[in-house]
């Protein structure tokens, strides 16, 4: 290879090796998305999500007779859906939103 050959591959190398890759586009510190740092859990008549960014846990209880049907949290959003009503719960908030169902 000649010398200029050699030193375009060289400088497209490194223009590639310093540019990010998909899905690791520069982002604020303590930023990760579509990472869950968020659990629910469902304990006796109650639920707990677990916020893994604050450190903090925020707590529902359930109803009379109310039976849980499915839990899930994905990224910063967690939800229950029960026999009666869909609950909510975000990192960093204070309490579960909830919608009953008619």
């Amino acid at each position: 290879m000649t010398r200029w050959r050699l030193g375009g591959w060289l400088a497209l190398a490194l223009a590639l090796a310093a540019s990010p890759v998909e899905g690791q586009r520069l982002r604020a510190p303590g930023e990760t998305p579509f990472a869950d740092v968020l659990q629910v859990i469902l304990l006796d008549r109650e639920l707990v999500a677990i916020d893994g960014l604050a450190g903090a846990e925020t707590r529902v209880d359930l109803e009379r007779g109310e039976r849980v049907l499915w839990t899930d949290a994905r990224g910063r959003v967690g939800l229950a859906d029960t026999d009666r009503r869909l609950l909510a719960v975000a990192t960093r908030s204070g309490a579960w939103q909830s919608t009953r169902f008619r």
